[in-house]
This record gives C-alpha cells, sequence and structure tokens, in this order.
C-alpha cells in the first residue's frame, strides 16, 4: 500500500507529464468532454505498471520529489488551459513568484553546498524567524494582490506542516533545483520578449515622427 508521501511524490511527476501533454495538444481547441477524457486516459496511463511500478515511479527516479511550489504551478497551468482561463494564470504574477524563487535559490543552495559559515538551509528545521519572515513576506504579497505568490507560498507551509514529503524542511516543500533552472529560462523569455515588443513598437512610431517632419518641410 502506497504511503502519503508516495502519493504526493508521484502526484507532483504526474502533473509534470500533463502540463507537457496539455502544452503540446493546445486542449482549447477541443470540447469539455474530450478534455475530460484525455485526462482519464491520462491518468490511466500513468498508473499503469511495469514491473510492479508504475510508471510515475519511474519518472520520480529521475527527477526526484518536486517543491510544492512546482506542484502548485504545473497544476494551475493545467488547469487554466484545460479551463480555458489563462487569465487565472497571469504572467506578472508568475514572474514574481519565479524571480523570488531565483534570488532565494543563489543564496540558497552555494551557502547549504558548504560555501560560507552560514547555512540557511537549517533554518527550515522549524525556525521561528524563518515562518516570520515568510508571514511577512505573504501579508505584503497579498496587500500587493500577487495572489500567485500568497498560494504558492501557503500550500508549501500547509504541506510541510502535514509532513506530505519524506523530508521535514521547509525549503524543500519551498523550491527545488529543477523549479529555479525553469525560473531563469522563464524570466529571460520573459525580458527578451518585453524588449523585442518594446523595439517592435518603437518602430511605427519613429515611422511616424519621420513621415511628420517630412510633411512639415514640404510645406
Amino acid at each position: 500500500m502506497m504511503t502519503i508521501t508516495t502519493l504526493a511524490g508521484l502526484g507532483g511527476c504526474g502533473l509534470l507529464l500533463l502540463a507537457l501533454l496539455v502544452a503540446l495538444l493546445r486542449p482549447q481547441r477541443f470540447s469539455v468532454p474530450v478534455r475530460a477524457a484525455i485526462v482519464v486516459m491520462f491518468v490511466l496511463l500513468t498508473l499503469f505498471q511495469i514491473e510492479e511500478l508504475p510508471l510515475l515511479g519511474y519518472v520520480r527516479a529521475l527527477t526526484g520529489d518536486f517543491s510544492i511550489t512546482s506542484v502548485f504551478l504545473l497544476g494551475a497551468f493545467c488547469f487554466t488551459r484545460l479551463s480555458g482561463r489563462p487569465e487565472l494564470l497571469r504572467a506578472d504574477r508568475v514572474s514574481i513568484l519565479l524571480g523570488t524563487v531565483l534570488i532565494t535559490a543563489v543564496f540558497l543552495y552555494p551557502m547549504a553546498l558548504g560555501y560560507t559559515r552560514v547555512d540557511p538551509y537549517a533554518l527550515g528545521y522549524g525556525s521561528n524567524v524563518f515562518f516570520a519572515v515568510l508571514l511577512g513576506l505573504t501579508l505584503v504579497a497579498w496587500h500587493f494582490d500577487q495572489y500567485v505568490f500568497v498560494f504558492a507560498v501557503t500550500l508549501a507551509v500547509c504541506a510541510h506542516l502535514l509532513r506530505l514529503y519524506e523530508s521535514t524542511n521547509l525549503w524543500d516543500y519551498l523550491l527545488d533545483p529543477m523549479l529555479a533552472v525553469f525560473a531563469i529560462f522563464w524570466l529571460a523569455w520573459r525580458g527578451l520578449r518585453r524588449l523585442f515588443c518594446k523595439k517592435a513598437a518603437a518602430v511605427p512610431e519613429a515611422q511616424a515622427a519621420t513621415d511628420a517632419v517630412l510633411a512639415a518641410t514640404e510645406r
């Protein structure tokens, strides 16, 4: 019989595969019954056992357990794609969360490897100061309507209190290396997209200004 920690780990891997599937299929093109059938068939496929181990077990062996933040983002992405409501997961709010993840990972992982005398990873073992800082950040995010950040941190803390994973460190519920790598690519893509959009918008404006100058000289 599977334990709650095993089910939680397999669930994260399942959401990863489902997110890849809906990203490729673009289920918004299909009717609601077809979308439901796709999800049911996907669940049955991932639960198919190979040598007494479900397919998700092999995926978990490669990826390990995802943080609750990753699970939340994967689940939210799947829901928005399947429901056809992308506005529920606004890109600017995702960028705030991923920016925080990236900044935290840059400081956390090198320090946790022993490159400094300070080990912030130890704060995840029930530090009241750490909980107070998270509470403060969550309240600030709530004030500025950063609900993606609020939900991600709240779910991570609740999962830690319920011990959904084998790890007892809160950091493992908040972020993971794969999420940090994804944050790098996401923020880089968003930055390049905004840069090209600004350049594309500047071309018509420059052309309009040039036309105005030429019209004035012709007079």
